[in-house]
């Protein structure tokens, strides 16, 4: 299926902020709603965005709820989601998937646990955007850089070259193709679903947060039987954030095992995008072309139109 791009975000575009996951900080949004306010947007809430159900935003029927009336409502240009932690697969198990496949793509805006929502667009054709959730403040360089691409940006994502840890069994000096995935624990989770990512000569993006390297290790040996790793046109590991060795295995490290199931895959390793877990948070469109040349990361045209 061809790629959707969404139209790009404007001043008086409609932002709509939902909560498929975890429990939401009211202090948090109501701040980072006021500055999108302040910037022009027009920002509304979901109907049970306050809502709470031991650490998820609400009921599962009320959070699929809230994700589907954002991502069918033809009116609604943007869906930012609050936050991450755990709850999205079970809304998505909710969703009307013909309803939202007929329905026109929004700008989507999200990381972590939104991994899964990322997977179940992309199957519906859909580009979106792995970036900052809407708690994020959009004064500073996270938030900015997100408006940047979803305003029809272009150019270097990232603000280094990544690491070429490992080449694959066709080796090339450029890779260009689109990026597909987010968290790396999520992604396995969604193997053997309706939402699994599709990988087939698409650039496979990972990331993770507070795992020992033991339990990366698990988790891309994973991915390797399973035949993804080796699917993959190359592998992007953006960032391994807080996921240390435990103190007596300390020259054993995240990375060391990433570069070891890539190369058992045969796969080409890059290491080094700053997209995940840590302080600074580029953007990264998914499902659109993004070109690898030298290391450096850059969008060539608009992901959004």
């Amino acid at each position: 299926m061809s790629a959707r791009r969404p139209p790009a975000l404007r001043p008086g575009s409609r932002i709509r902020i939902v909560a498929p996951a975890g429990a939401v900080s009211r202090a948090r949004l109501e701040e980072s709603f006021l500055s999108l306010k302040s910037l022009g947007f027009v920002v509304s809430l979901g109907d049970h965005l306050w809502q709470r159900q031991g650490y998820l935003a609400g009921s599962d029927a009320m959070r699929a709820h809230d994700l589907e009336m954002a991502l069918t409502d033809d009116a609604i240009d943007g869906v930012f989601l609050a936050r991450g932690g755990w709850g999205t697969m079970r809304s998505l198990a909710l969703v009307d998937v013909q309803r939202v496949a007929g329905s026109r793509p929004k700008v989507v805006l999200g990381y972590s646990d939104i991994t899964a929502l990322h997977a179940f667009l992309e199957r519906l054709g859909w580009v979106t955007f792995h970036g900052p959730m809407a708690e994020a403040d959009w004064q500073t360089f996270n938030g900015q850089e997100a408006l940047r691409i979803l305003q029809g940006g272009s150019g270097l994502i990232g603000s280094s070259a990544l690491e070429h840890l490992c080449q694959g069994s066709q080796p090339s000096a450029e890779v260009c193709a689109p990026f597909v995935g987010g968290n790396l624990s999520v992604v396995c989770s969604l193997l053997k679903t309706p939402f699994e990512i599709a990988v087939a000569d698409r650039v496979l993006y990972l990331e993770e947060v507070n795992e020992p390297p033991y339990r990366i290790d698990r988790m891309m040996t994973q991915l390797r039987l399973a035949g993804i790793l080796n699917r993959a046109r190359a592998v992007v590991f953006g960032e391994a954030t807080n996921c240390r060795a435990d103190p007596e295995l300390e020259d054993y490290s995240a990375k060391d095992v990433v570069v070891q199931q890539c190369q058992a895959a045969g796969v080409d390793l890059f290491w080094g995008l700053a997209a995940g877990h840590g302080p600074v948070k580029w953007t990264l469109p998914l499902s659109w072309p993004l070109t690898i040349e030298n290391g450096w990361v850059r969008l060539e045209e608009p992901s959004v139109i």
